[in-house]
């Protein structure tokens, strides 16, 4: 319908403002990528231990920015909780790409952690919702006694479409790592979501592990 309109991308949080900006070209589209940052944002990626990852290299984001908060009112402890070095983190897991640019491939806290090897959720949920019958897709980890947690998928079909199982497991198989693939995945007729429309990864926790789920 719009042929020559641009797809742009920005990319942010409430307390760290907009900090990267990509204008998206058929040649360079690359999956998870929010752009490059932008004037006045020196943004990092950084280890646990607050040094500075790699290029290529897994870390949660953060912003030294001209537009980033002060603090949250009345909260000392959860405001000197979101700066680390002078810079205001993300919560998010990004990459830096050698061209400049940034991925964000998970929230830090939805990240999961399965036989020693991180799976980020985003890129399982790309995957799924590449395949013709899923309309939606969410990925979490669940508790899992031999591997710490299981990677968990809640599928919404396309209607009037039935998948299976197996087959999403063959197709996330063809393109991820063997230990990225969903060992469950359920069909739901809708995700959990907030007012906002975002889908609520704990509520999906609660669905998938209660009785009647199992």
């Amino acid at each position: 319908m719009f042929g020559k309109a641009r797809v742009c991308e920005a990319y942010g949080w409430t307390e760290g403002g907009w900090v990267t900006f990509e204008v998206k070209r058929d040649e360079t589209l690359l999956a998870h990528s929010v752009g490059w940052p932008t004037v006045g944002n020196e943004v990092g990626v950084f280890r646990d231990d607050g040094t500075r990852c790699e290029v290529g290299e897994a870390g949660e984001v953060g912003v030294k920015a001209v537009t980033h908060f002060d603090g949250y009112l009345g909260r000392p402890d959860a405001t000197a909780a979101a700066w680390r070095n002078g810079y205001v983190m993300s919560g998010d897991v990004g990459i830096f790409q050698a061209d400049g640019r940034l991925c964000i491939v998970d929230r830090k806290k939805d990240m999961i952690i399965t036989g020693g090897e991180n799976v980020y959720t985003a890129e399982v949920e790309r995957v799924l919702h590449e395949h013709q019958a899923v309309l939606e897709a969410a990925v979490i980890g669940l508790p899992d006694a031999r591997w710490g947690e299981q990677v968990t998928a809640a599928v919404v079909a396309r209607p009037g479409v039935s998948p299976r199982v197996d087959e999403l497991q063959a197709f996330c198989r063809a393109q991820l790592a063997g230990y990225k693939v969903p060992r469950r995945i359920e069909i739901l007729d809708a995700l959990p979501r907030n007012p906002m429309g975002k889908v609520q990864k704990f509520r999906l926790a609660e669905l998938l592990q209660s009785p009647r789920s199992g």
